[in-house]
């Protein structure tokens, strides 16, 4: 699926720049688990709807999208904080 190979490349990218800005281990190992339970979940809600006759499970993969897009906000704005605050101990 076009939009699961997307999100893994950002994430594959977005991970490799958090190594080379140094952002701090716990936090990226967070960040990381953060990326692989959007990937889990779309591929468990992709798989059920897939298998599912009708329109009636896309208010699933609705809530699947506005929750993925949700938590990625969260963790992009602590790498934004983080980057702030470098910026400013400079």
């Amino acid at each position: 699926l076009q939009l699961k190979n997307t999100l893994a490349e950002h994430f594959r990218n977005e991970e490799r720049y958090l190594s080379v800005i140094n952002y701090p281990k716990t936090d990226l190992e967070e960040h990381v688990d953060g990326h692989l339970d959007v990937l889990f979940a779309f591929d468990h809600e992709y798989s059920r709807w897939k298998d599912t006759a009708g329109d009636r499970y896309e208010g699933r993969l609705l809530n699947l999208c506005t929750w993925a897009i949700g938590e990625l906000l969260a963790s992009d704005m602590k790498v934004k904080t983080f980057l702030e605050m470098r910026k400013a101990s400079r």
